[in-house]
């Protein structure tokens, strides 16, 4: 579950150009909640994890 989340997140900076610091920093934010709160996972049963 970590593995591919850092590798989604390593993704981030490599294939998007950002304006600001912020604007990277959101997009993280962004992200991380979409994991943690819209991504099922398998270990879970299917479910997001928050």
């Amino acid at each position: 579950m970590v593995e591919r989340f850092n590798g989604r997140i390593a993704e981030v900076p490599a294939t998007t150009r950002f304006d600001s610091y912020q604007s990277l920093e959101q997009t993280i934010t962004r992200d991380v909640q979409v994991c943690n709160q819209h991504i099922p996972q398998k270990a879970l049963g299917h479910i997001a994890p928050i």
